[in-house]
């Protein structure tokens, strides 16, 4: 899997609950080296409203490495 895809997300919800890893594809932080391309852990905490896509889609929340939050939209190469 490349990127994240609403489509499939809405169509196979349960599979983004098994992701352990992913590689940061939009940094919201440059500090502590969490930049675009980095490998992080994830854990899947919820699955809510992102306010800041037009149209506020449903999609998961991930805790990135324990220290912060990430909508998957933010992530790419999910993995087990």
């Amino acid at each position: 899997m490349k990127g994240y895809d609403q489509t499939d997300f809405e169509r196979n919800p349960s599979k983004y609950r098994l992701f352990k890893t992913a590689r940061i594809a939009e940094a919201p932080l440059a500090e502590d080296g969490y930049r675009v391309g980095r490998m992080v852990s994830i854990e899947y905490l919820d699955t809510r409203t992102n306010a800041a896509v037009a149209g506020y889609p449903v999609m998961p929340l991930y805790a990135v490495d324990g220290k912060f939050y990430l909508f998957a939209r933010a992530l790419a190469d999910f993995a087990l």
